[in-house]
């Protein structure tokens, strides 16, 4: 077995592949059974590990102002991240507590988030702030029906990360370099939607 390199062996490693437009080999093919493709299984439980672990969400400068929002599926799940008026980054399942629909779709900036099938209205908090018809809800807790919020948005060197669930452990953001700073504006965006047939 290889003894492991320290950091600074290791980035000399690096580079030297680069310079020399080569590779570290093994010394046998793997070979990936392909049930592990296919296996639905296989496919929920890795689904589970990243919704539990940072997950890049969108730079900083996405969000510039409070109000601002972005809208998507990440790892499967509907999600809506806002930057609040307190200036905090919050994430949320993007879904409305009443029946389930998605509150808002793409990137904008708004005040609050009404649903488009009955109109409850969230702030920037989360909070259930308005229900159309609110006496016909006879014991609604509006505190308890606010939008459930991920496990954690950390906002670290112009990235914000999304931890959907309760993470793994307490993160591997601690040794982040520094990638962005928080004077960058956003110019331009590119998403790409890659479908296998």
């Amino acid at each position: 077995m290889a003894a492991l390199l320290n950091e600074t062996d290791l980035i000399d490693r690096i580079l030297a592949h680069i310079d020399g437009k080569t590779t570290d080999k093994g010394s046998v093919v793997w070979r990936e059974p392909v049930e592990n493709y296919h296996s639905t299984e296989r496919f929920a439980a890795e689904l589970e590990v990243l919704r539990r672990v940072p997950m890049a969400f969108c730079p900083s400068a996405a969000l510039p102002e409070p109000g601002s929002y972005i809208a998507r599926t990440t790892v499967g799940t509907p999600l809506l991240v806002v930057r609040g008026t307190d200036g905090v980054v919050r994430g949320f399942r993007n879904a409305c507590r009443h029946r389930g629909m998605k509150l808002e779709e793409g990137e904008g900036c708004k005040r609050a988030f009404a649903c488009p099938y009955h109109a409850w209205t969230y702030g920037l908090d989360g909070a259930l702030r308005h229900v159309p018809g609110e006496d016909g809800f006879p014991g609604l807790d509006k505190e308890a029906h606010g939008l459930v919020p991920v496990a954690a948005v950390q906002e670290r060197n112009g990235i914000v990360f999304v931890t959907q669930d309760e993470p793994l452990s307490d993160g591997p953001l601690g040794d982040l370099p520094e990638v962005l700073t928080d004077d960058y504006v956003l110019f331009n965006k590119i998403e790409f939607d890659a479908r296998i047939a």
